[in-house]
């Protein structure tokens, strides 16, 4: 029995030790998201499995080394890692990824959350960022909005990088409307919003489509929802 103390909340984990191995890669991933989780300490994963397991495969690997084999074997849908890790650090997995074009998010849970750690995480391209003690009810959250962002820009064929490079093209202001009319907002609505005249709005709502080469609302959110899941 295995028992992890959080802010607030005591969970208790009846497992198996031999149910953690990764025999786990060879078995069905498909049914539902897959998480790869790499996490050197086992208490802190067993952790994880507590408060994502029902919701998610987990597969896990020990260091990033191990996370790049998985990686390759199984292709999650995400990755949520450590940045101290023996034989390879976090930073250092996130960098190969990169230079690889491995096209998954990454998500940084360490309790080293220093400014320059988090800074530099940003900089290789991870989406967030959280600290330990992990808060549960925000990773619950953050996981499901990214995944559902991913999966929305995959099913439309683009990849975020691309998705980005697109929307930037648009000036501020009809980012800002696109992103109002993303959301469901009326022409009507968004020209409310902003204090302008409706065929001002519908001049750079021709315009956005126009060079976004889109045609309907869910084209357009899949295009932002991409250029939000890349980071710099």
């Amino acid at each position: 029995i295995f028992k992890f103390t959080i802010p607030y909340q005591r969970i208790t984990i009846e497992t198996d030790i031999n149910d953690m191995e990764n025999n786990e890669i060879k078995e069905n991933v498909s049914m539902g998201r897959t998480i790869l989780v790499a996490e050197d300490v086992e208490s802190n994963f067993l952790l994880l499995k507590a408060i994502i397991g029902k919701t998610y495969t987990l597969l896990h690997a020990w260091n990033g080394k191990e996370a790049v084999e998985i990686y390759e074997q199984s292709h999650p849908d995400l990755i949520l890692m450590d940045i101290k890790m023996p034989e390879m650090d976090g930073l250092t997995l996130l960098t190969i990824m990169r230079e690889r074009e491995y096209r998954v998010p990454v998500v940084f849970l360490s309790a080293h959350g220093d400014i320059p750690s988090t800074v530099e995480a940003m900089k290789k391209g991870s989406l967030d960022f959280l600290e330990k003690p992990v808060d549960s009810q925000k990773l619950c959250q953050l996981l499901s909005d990214i995944l559902k962002k991913d999966r929305v820009t995959r099913k439309a064929g683009m990849e975020p990088e691309e998705a980005k490079k697109l929307f930037l093209k648009l000036s501020p202001r009809r980012q800002e409307i696109a992103k109002l009319i993303s959301k469901g907002l009326l022409k009507r609505e968004v020209a409310e919003r902003l204090n302008i005249n409706l065929k001002t709005v519908e001049a750079h709502c021709q315009f956005i489509y126009s060079q976004l080469n889109v045609h309907s609302v869910v084209e357009l959110s899949s295009i932002i929802c991409g250029a939000e899941l890349s980071q710099d």
